[in-house]
């Protein structure tokens, strides 16, 4: 075994170990039926989308006034690429606004990754509920 494997093994051990504490929830906590069925399953359990679905994935968040924190980028193998997008919370802006930048800005990315990388990828989502989103803000 390599040194990166071990590490990969280790950081989805790590991971793992936070959803069951309840730290860190999986985005398919949040989801439809539908929408989980329009994905797929990671090594990590969590779902990944192709481009066009994520957009219904995200407008389903939107509508449910979740925060999109974050995005990674997996290949068609489930791989992750190392490709990834963060959302900087910005406390000039009311919780709606950046809530709604958010949106738009992951949006642009995954447009973005498409257009210059092709349709072949895999887009796994990063959100909070509105609420613990503003907790979260609090205190940090």
């Amino acid at each position: 075994m390599n040194i990166l494997s071990t590490l990969m093994e280790y950081a989805i051990i790590d991971y793992l170990d936070l959803i069951e504490r309840g730290v860190r929830k999986l985005i398919s906590d949040y989801l439809t039926n539908e929408l989980k069925s329009t994905g797929k399953v990671t090594m990590t359990t969590e779902y990944a989308w192709k481009c066009t679905d994520v957009l219904e994935v995200i407008k389903f968040l939107s509508d449910n006034t979740y925060a999109i924190l974050g995005c990674d980028v997996l290949n068609d193998n489930l791989s992750y690429t190392y490709d990834n997008w963060s959302y900087t919370y910005d406390k000039s802006l009311t919780l709606e606004k950046n809530i709604e930048e958010s949106v738009l800005k992951i949006i642009e990315y995954i447009d973005w990754y498409s257009t210059n990388f092709g349709d072949n990828y895999y887009y796994i989502i990063v959100a909070e509920k509105k609420a613990d989103y503003l907790l979260m803000q609090e205190n940090a």
